[in-house]
């Protein structure tokens, strides 16, 4: 509350109470004969000024009216809500709920390592190469994979869903060779898509693409492959093509 908005109705109160107490005097001291009057210079060429009749009545109104007024401007000066200026902003907890996107209702993706992907996970193109149907066959033919993928729900629009992942040769194998390696995933891939689609891939609407250890990566101790299937004219996914038969 300001400093300005409390002399005000401090000053107006005094005034309205000066103004009260002002007009019950002059009514308490009115004479019957119709006038206490005041002459300056007297006789009849002073000036005579009615002090009676309804002026005291009048100015006492106002007293009370300025008394009434004082403290609803008090009241009604505008200040700080104690409740708006103590609470803090709450966090909203990091749940899925949280992380949707306000606009369009969809999570945010989560980055996964290649390692670490498994069957069901539906993964999104890098916005890279997400621009057109072309760019996103692209992508899923001949860009080599990155570290790490973005994964959404399959409710989601997305480019490829896994359906394989596992080892496919034990640790202590010697790495056997880009051929060898390429002929066994593609064999599992091509089993494992007629299991998890429920049509084989001559049927099917869908390709695959896959990621295979290299000899640098199989010297560390990689042996996964997964698989993922995507639409063979680029267009994105939406649900899971487990058992669609698509």
């Amino acid at each position: 509350m300001s400093v300005t908005a409390i002399v005000f109705a401090a000053v107006l109160a005094l005034a309205g109470a000066a103004c009260l107490v002002w007009g019950i005097w002059r009514m308490a001291r009115s004479q019957p004969d119709g006038g206490t009057r005041s002459g300056l210079g007297g006789g009849a060429f002073g000036v005579q000024v009615t002090l009676n009749g309804p002026w005291p009545l009048v100015v006492s109104g106002f007293g009370v009216v300025m008394l009434i007024v004082a403290p609803v401007l008090v009241i009604l000066q505008p200040g700080r809500s104690p409740a708006a200026s103590s609470a803090s902003p709450s966090r909203v907890p990091a749940t899925a709920s949280a992380r949707s996107s306000v606009s369009s209702g969809l999570q945010k993706p989560k980055f996964v390592v290649l390692g670490k992907l498994v069957s069901g996970d539906c993964l999104q193109v890098p916005k890279y190469y997400a621009k057109s149907k072309a760019s996103r066959l692209h992508f899923w033919r001949d860009i080599p994979w990155p570290a790490a993928m973005s994964v959404v729900p399959c409710g989601q629009p997305h480019g490829a869903e896994v359906y394989f992942a596992g080892n496919l040769w034990s640790a202590q194998q010697p790495f056997p060779g880009d051929k060898a390696i390429n002929r066994k995933s593609n064999a599992r891939c091509i089993s494992a898509f007629t299991v998890y689609v429920g049509v084989s891939l001559d049927q099917s609407s869908l390709y695959f693409t896959s990621k295979v250890p290299g000899v640098e990566s199989w010297i560390n101790g990689d042996r996964h492959v997964f698989c993922a299937a995507y639409d063979s004219e680029g267009n994105n996914l939406q649900g899971s093509i487990r058992g669609s038969a698509e």
